[in-house]
């Protein structure tokens, strides 16, 4: 036993009855009665040297509470059940079970037992054991070194843990490697049909413009130009334009699917991507996922004037205003199963535009705008005067989350998701009310600002509400619907004939397409899948949160305090982010499926991508339709 199992604690005569049944359930060997001479296993560690013998009585009173004596024979006997049991440890799994032993138990203990005999150099590690020494290496690779240090256990080095987080390379653009990995994970988590179901969600990073200098083997290369897709670069060639420009944008795209599954398979070093760029790569990533299994049913972008202009680029051509538009679908041209996809707006920006706009109207000078609904001003001065009213009349404060920062904004502070919502939801609403009764006669002036936060409220619960919509008569769906209307409403009562004057009585045209898009494009996402299967949507999850989360992690939690890393601190530091991460999000209903992502193995056999392509080349020929009308246009 104590080569087995140093530092072994045997307490009580309970503890000395579980060792004899197991020894008698696995050998059927049932142990002998002390005799005189014994060698005696303590709480603290094993003795080497055999203690003297003494009499029955001296024996008695010296015996301690927390050892059990063994003989000889008996002690070599349970070093001997306990290796044939890690030796023979699969098929003692049933038995094993019975003691609450899991499978990754088992193979942690087998793991532990084999390499704690051998060299560094001659162990060997079982793919589970790879995959969870990954995850807490990519989380911090300081606590990883501390714990395979420590003694407890045997761990894989640093060094193969690094190898095996750099199997798949990250380059520019969409790997074959990346698709492959992003496969085998959707696998490994058992997911569902509906979980290969999902949108893309695009989004830019700003970098240091820089050059770097990568390894490759023997050769380097030359990383932090801008590499888009090739019909980009024959477009600017055709132009005349032959310059190396340096990239000063990361083009990150991820899939996420209906039942949580996340994972950002490409990225592009870009110069701020222009909307035919955008349209290239968004009908290449379509076409590619397809072949994988893949469906997208949704596309998901911020409020930027390139991605507004790309939206309107897939809509008929007189549905391109706020006024006009009719509907966010567009024909997928790659996937038969899945042909239509809609457009939705980013719900986290457009809460943070409508804010923005709020922010900006007033009576002096420096506002820009003058909000107007049936008369009566929208004014930002409503909502600071409120939040004083309560710090400065109540005890208790109505909504205590409201801060200084929320009202006076800096170009950081308009960033925050949380800050945008805290003054437009229904906590908002409800300390307004009060503030508008107590001013008494007097309080009609904030009718409309109330009206306002009546709507936006409902946006905030809706798209935040964690309980899956399961059918197209839901009640937050007819909700939404209602709130559309209204800002239809708004922006038909004002009949001004000066444009000028008009917009600055609504909020942004650019603001009102977004929310458009956000409500619409929801909304035609829910009933086309409602009408093709019998699945959920949770609305908190159709938003770009989960892509600002990694570009949180790249520019403070993995490479220090850097707001603008380079394109090469970027792409190295994928794998690590995908790695460290859940691939299914805690907020799903398949959360707890998979404790981290898989690592790449580069050696599993699958069909190749060129030959998949030979398979669909009816396929091509409309991509390449497609090109030509880019390049037309």
């Amino acid at each position: 036993m104590k080569a087995v199992f140093k530092g072994v604690l045997v307490k009580s005569t309970r503890s000395k009855e579980y060792w004899a049944k197991l020894t008698k359930l696995y050998m059927g060997v049932e142990w002998k009665k002390p005799p005189q001479e014994c060698s005696s296993i303590h709480s603290h560690g094993l003795h080497s040297e055999p203690e003297a013998v003494l009499s029955n009585n001296q024996q008695v009173a010296n015996v301690n509470e927390n050892e059990v004596h063994l003989i000889e024979s008996d002690h070599c006997d349970m070093q001997t059940v306990l290796e044939s049991i890690i030796q023979n440890i699969d098929d003692s799994k049933p038995h094993l079970h019975k003691l609450g032993l899991s499978d990754k138990m088992t193979v942690m203990l087998k793991s532990q037992f084999e390499n704690a005999k051998k060299t560094p150099r001659s162990r060997r590690w079982d793919r589970n054991i790879i995959r969870l020494c990954l995850t807490l290496y990519c989380r911090s690779p300081k606590n990883y070194e501390y714990i395979s240090k420590s003694g407890f256990l045997v761990l894989p080095s640093s060094k193969l843990i690094q190898k095996y987080k750099n199997k798949a390379d990250q380059n520019a653009g969409i790997n074959k490697d990346i698709l492959e990995w992003m496969k085998s994970e959707a696998e490994l988590c058992n997911l569902p049909d509906e979980g290969y179901e999902g949108g893309l969600i695009m989004d830019e990073m700003a970098l240091q413009d820089d050059i770097q200098l990568k390894r490759r083997g023997d050769e380097f290369e030359l990383i932090g130009f801008t590499e888009v897709c090739d019909e980009s670069v024959h477009m600017k060639t055709l132009m005349g334009s032959h310059d190396l420009k340096l990239a000063t944008h990361a083009l990150q795209i991820l899939f996420l699917g209906h039942t949580g599954f996340r994972f950002p398979f490409a990225h592009y070093a870009t110069e701020q991507a222009s909307p035919s760029e955008l349209y290239l790569i968004f009908w290449k990533a379509v076409k590619l996922l397809s072949l994988y299994g893949f469906r997208v049913t949704y596309l998901s972008l911020d409020g930027a004037q390139s991605n507004r202009s790309f939206m309107k680029m897939l809509l008929p051509e007189d549905q391109k205003t706020s006024d006009t538009m009719q509907t966010m679908v567009f024909s997928n041209i790659y996937d038969r199963m899945m042909p239509k996809i809609s457009i939705i707006m980013d719900y986290s920006h457009v809460m943070k535009k409508i804010r923005n706009n709020l922010s900006k109207s007033g009576h002096s000078q420096s506002h820009k705008k003058l909000l107007m609904y049936n008369d009566n001003c929208i004014i930002w001065e409503h909502w600071f005067k409120s939040y004083q009213w309560d710090v400065t009349v109540n005890s208790l404060k109505v909504y205590p989350q409201l801060t200084q920062d929320h009202f006076f904004l800096n170009s950081q502070l308009k960033m925050r998701n949380k800050l945008a919502e805290s003054v437009l939801d229904e906590n908002m609403l409800h300390l307004m009310q009060l503030y508008q009764k107590s001013l008494g006669e007097e309080g009609t002036e904030l009718d409309s600002s109330i009206e306002l936060l009546k709507h936006t409220s409902v946006l905030v619960k809706n798209f935040r509400d964690k309980r899956p919509i399961s059918n197209y008569e839901d009640v937050r769906l007819v909700q939404n619907r209602t709130v559309l209307k209204w800002f239809q409403k708004w922006e038909n009562t004002v009949k001004d004939t000066d444009k000028k004057v008009k917009e600055k009585s609504l909020i942004s045209f650019q603001t009102r397409e977004d929310i458009v898009s956000l409500i619409l494009g929801f909304d035609s996402m829910c009933k086309i899948k409602f009408s093709q299967s019998a699945g959920s949507v949770v609305p908190s999850r159709v938003n770009s949160d989960v892509i600002e989360n990694i570009f949180s992690q790249q520019r403070g939690l993995h490479n220090g305090s850097n707001t603008n890393p380079d394109y090469l601190t970027y792409s190295r530091t994928m794998n690590t982010i995908i790695l460290g991460e859940n691939t299914v999000s805690r907020k799903s209903n398949t959360g707890g499926t998979s404790a981290g992502a898989m690592f790449y193995e580069p050696g599993v056999k699958r069909q190749p991508l060129k030959v998949i392509q030979n398979n669909h080349i009816h396929r091509v020929g409309i991509f390449v339709n497609i090109h030509k009308v880019v390049l037309h246009v």
